[in-house]
């Protein structure tokens, strides 16, 4: 039986790049159209044996217009207007969305796809090569964007994953294909393990911030940042049990630990507040660029870290940061009632 999870896992890695593996990932560079063609029939056999039974309790949220003065968000909205019929939404979430847009700030986009859309091969395969190339857009930018649509399809609305993008973050989302109001109606699967993703996500970070860092570029440096930034969302639900929208889990987390204790997500935060990069303009264009071998290249990349950065990094940054997480990981599982 094929879980609503592995659904959404291959339509997401489908419709941002059309491969599943990376031998498929070397095909594509070379006949880059040729696989979302070829694949679009596994995503539609993976819906058309979905299970279309709605868990309980409809909630209807009401998701208005961008209005923001992004430029590239602009182009992006207008991009999407011809892929309109086979979308149910398109939206941006995140720091554009909210307008609190910095330096570091990347392009968080989720589509619903519509129901015609995932049941028919040849409309799913166009819409997906076309949504797979405005992320180019994405690159434009944030040079260092390190991933690319959230998608669902409009069936997942009656079991809505909030594992995947928590309703919690809807509410501050923005449409980018219309109308003025978009109304979604989400029925939230019941019983959501908000512990195993958070424990998945202290596993990852264990993993690179035990390795060696010292020729990690700036793009390698950024996703361990902003990962190590999920913390306190993933932190606040798994304690909660719910969804929460990530600007406001740093001050939920921070009620748990003191100041000495959270100082690092602080430091981290401040990386974030001061993000400085300066790219020559063939190193801008490569950072465009999507095609799967590009995609490997960035992590070779000779960039130059700014000062405050190497400093922080000398002074113990990444290990500091491997003990908070080892710290919050401890809070989860020795909170009462776990076994």
């Amino acid at each position: 039986m094929v879980t609503g999870q592995k659904r959404i896992y291959f339509l997401n890695r489908y419709i941002n790049g059309g491969y599943f593996t990376p031998s498929g990932g070397m095909l594509s560079v070379f006949a880059p159209n040729l696989l979302f063609h070829r694949n679009s029939a596994v995503i539609c056999k993976l819906y058309s044996g979905h299970n279309h039974v709605s868990s309980s309790n409809p909630e209807t949220i009401s998701i208005p217009e961008y209005s923001g003065a992004n430029q590239h968000v602009k182009q992006l909205i207008k991009e999407l207007g011809p892929l309109k019929a086979s979308l149910k939404a398109a939206i941006v979430h995140g720091s554009i969305a909210t307008g609190e847009e910095i330096e570091y700030s990347d392009f968080d986009g989720m589509i619903i796809l519509s129901k015609e859309a995932v049941n028919n091969k040849k409309e799913l395969a166009e819409v997906a090569v076309r949504l797979h190339q405005l992320r180019k857009i994405m690159h434009q930018i944030d040079p260092f964007q390190h991933h690319g649509w959230f998608v669902i399809s409009e069936y997942d609305l009656a079991n809505y994953p909030e594992w995947f993008l928590p309703t919690a973050v809807l509410y501050h989302s923005k449409s980018l294909t219309g109308p003025v109001n978009l109304e979604i109606t989400t029925q939230v699967t019941p019983d959501v393990d908000f512990k195993k993703s958070f424990l998945r996500l202290c596993d990852s970070l264990k993993r690179k911030l035990s390795s060696s860092k010292s020729d990690w570029n700036l793009y390698q440096l950024k996703s361990i940042f902003s990962e190590f930034m999920m913390l306190p969302s993933a932190y606040v639900q798994a304690r909660d049990e719910k969804g929460v929208f990530k600007k406001y889990s740093f001050a939920e987390m921070r009620k748990d630990f003191n100041d000495e204790e959270f100082a690092v997500m602080d430091e981290v935060s401040n990386i974030r507040l001061n993000w400085i990069y300066d790219l020559t303009e063939k190193q801008s264009k490569y950072f465009e660029r999507i095609d799967f071998l590009s995609w490997k290249g960035r992590q070779t990349i000779e960039l130059n870290k700014p000062v405050f950065i190497e400093m922080s990094m000398n002074n113990g940054l990444f290990s500091r940061m491997n003990n908070f997480t080892a710290l919050v990981k401890h809070a989860i599982l020795n909170r009462k009632g776990n076994v």
